[in-house]
């Protein structure tokens, strides 16, 4: 087994440590345009890119190469078991993987961390891990593709779009997911490392694996043929649903005009004044407050997913890094690299200072405006010149922010998990002044429903227009209005319901419809790229949670009942063990129709000849 790993590593060692080599010369010439730590989508695109493209390419040419018939055949017939053989070539192709493509920016990150005052945490060494994960996980679906009869196994490469995605969360739980994608991977493609390649793999474990890992690609197609049968055929003959944009439906309210949507929840409302409040709207002026993917940032997370970096005091020429580890920011001179001091909880603090317990921020911070940083519960303003850390705003206890800074009408507004916080702007923006909150306004809903806020300025107050696809429940849109009052008193004008979809129940549910177990599994349980309705709140995450039509629902069972009785009459006439035959009926009953095309892709005949 040593001997087979050594001879596969000598085979492409020379091309690893060449592709070290040019990538550490790309990060040195990076760094003197740059900095290296800094994050950026654009730069996690390039990194992850580097990574997953050569971990998939190395997988299908190494295993490809391998998996040619007298070269198989003179693997396999080694005095070693099979197992023994694929762990051999897995720890070679994986070792080469990070010595060409995962090293290069871990010695980097070292180099910035013993030669330099940059801020270098425990995270930025377990994003390394984070890219190796990556590398193997690609190598792994590299393989599966060659070891599988039919090349539509390609499909489970919807794996990367998934953990690629810069989600917020601490790197312990991004580190453990790629151990259990990593795992998955190399237990399906040991299972598929069998003598005669050109038939699937009989284990069960692999047929569980390979068809839970080809689910959510395959419900993907399936909904993009909705366009082929229904969208495509509507919109040629002009009657397609989605060109009515009447606001007797959620899409055609929510992509109405300010003014139309604050005047239809006025009319429908009960409000006393309601005419003179029409009247006004025809000369306001609207805004809205920013809600969706508010970046507060999780202590330890992965570097790469910071929505800011530093703080810089250009009078002086410094950078101000907030440093996870120490839980404080570190000043450095930007030209010299020389530190500076550090800013603490209690503020600015020199470089000899012993810090305590107390000097520590209990939270990681968002940089906003230069001079701004924003905590869950606390905003504040630094002043270089003074040496000054002002405390801006303060929530009171459970309440946390979920917006950035607002400025409108005159007003700075902050929107968190239970309110609406009016600020007066002249007041927010003395340098010196703690703000007190002007005046509260309590959202309608739960905020775990995420809506959208939009406000307008009138003679004697502000009107506040709340819209969400799940308002009234799941699936259930709505908007309502509230009054806030330039004395403090709000009233609740009123709220309407709108129909759940301008597509037939039939058409817009078809992800539950082809199976619901998928597609919760996508929309409720990962964040993959790709959704396949709008994201539910957490709320109603699962689909049991969800209230559907009776006739959708009747759908997904038959759905489901016919998907395991068809795959159990193909599987009948195939040569499959009574077990593997009942593995995949039983499995396709819960998977449903993705299930079936599943079994038909991975139980279909290579050309493949035996060995």
């Amino acid at each position: 087994m040593i001997d087979l790993f050594k001879s596969e590593f000598s085979r492409y060692k020379y091309a690893a440590l060449a592709f070290y080599l040019v990538q550490v010369l790309v990060w040195v010439l990076v760094s003197r345009i740059s900095f290296i730590l800094s994050p950026g989508v654009n730069k996690y695109l390039i990194i992850t890119l580097a990574v997953i493209i050569p971990g998939f390419l190395f997988g299908v040419l190494s295993m490809g190469l391998h998996s040619r018939k007298n070269n198989w055949a003179y693997l396999l017939h080694r005095p070693l078991s099979k197992h023994k053989i694929h762990l051999a070539l897995t720890a070679s192709a994986v070792s080469l993987l990070f010595i060409g493509f995962v090293l290069p920016l871990l010695s980097v990150v070292f180099a910035l961390d013993v030669f330099t005052n940059n801020v270098v945490d425990v995270r930025h060494y377990l994003f390394s891990a984070h890219m190796f994960a990556l590398v193997s996980i690609t190598y792994f679906i590299g393989c599966f593709l060659i070891l599988t009869p039919s090349k539509l196994s390609i499909l489970a490469i919807w794996i990367i779009s998934y953990l690629i995605v810069p989600n917020l969360g601490v790197a312990s739980l991004d580190l453990a997911l790629d151990l259990v994608f990593a795992t998955m991977l190399f237990l399906v493609v040991r299972g598929s490392f069998n003598v005669n390649i050109a038939e699937f793999a009989s284990g069960k474990m692999t047929i569980i694996i390979s068809a839970l890992i080809l689910q959510p690609a395959i419900l993907f197609i399936l909904l993009i043929s909705q366009a082929l049968y229904y969208h495509l055929p509507l919109i040629a003959m002009g009657n397609h649903p989605g060109t009515n944009t009447e606001s007797d439906f959620y899409r055609g309210f929510y992509n109405a005009k300010s003014m139309d949507a604050f005047a239809q929840v006025i009319s429908a409302s009960d409000y006393a004044d309601k005419k003179s409040l029409l009247r006004q709207l025809t000369l306001s002026e609207f805004d809205s407050i920013p809600r969706t993917s508010f970046p507060l940032a999780h202590k330890g997370q992965l570097f790469i997913k910071d929505s800011s970096f530093a703080i810089i005091n250009k009078t002086d020429n410094e950078m101000w890094v907030f440093s996870h580890d120490k839980m404080i920011f570190e000043g450095r001179n930007i030209a010299s690299g020389i530190a500076v001091g550090s800013l603490t909880a209690q503020g600015f603090k020199s470089l000899d200072a012993v810090l305590t317990q107390a000097d520590l921020f209990k939270a990681v911070p968002l940089s906003l405006e230069g001079r701004t940083i924003i905590f869950p519960d606390q905003i504040y303003r630094i002043d270089f010149e003074q040496q000054l850390f002002v405390l801006k705003h303060q929530l009171t206890k459970g309440e946390f922010y979920q917006s950035p800074v607002k400025y409108a009408f005159e007003r700075v507004l902050l929107s968190t998990n239970k309110a609406l916080h009016v600020i007066d702007q002249i007041d927010y923006d003395d340098p010196d002044l703690q703000v007190k909150t002007e005046n509260v306004v309590p959202h309608p809903i739960s905020t775990n429903r995420d809506f959208t806020i939009e406000l307008t300025e009138l003679l004697d107050g502000f009107l506040i227009l709340y819209a969400s696809q799940h308002y009234h429940g799941f699936n259930m849109p709505g908007a309502a209005i509230k009054y806030l009052q330039h004395d403090g008193n709000t009233d609740f004008l009123g709220s309407i319901e709108f129909p759940d979809s301008h597509l037939p129940a039939l058409i817009e549910h078809q992800p539950f419809m082809f199976s619901p177990l998928t597609m919760n599994l996508v929309n409720g349980s990962l964040n993959s790229v790709a959704k396949f309705n709008e994201n539910p709140p957490a709320e109603f995450r699962y689909f049991w949670q969800q209230r559907y039509d009776i006739t959708v629902v009747l759908f997904a069972l038959i759905g489901s009942l016919l998907s395991a009785v068809i795959t159990f009459l193909l599987a009948s006439k195939m040569p499959l063990s009574k077990s593997n035959r009942w593995t995949w009926t039983l499995l396709n009953l819960l998977l449903s129709i993705p299930g079936l095309v599943s079994f038909l892709i991975l139980n279909s005949q290579s050309k493949k000849g035996d060995i």
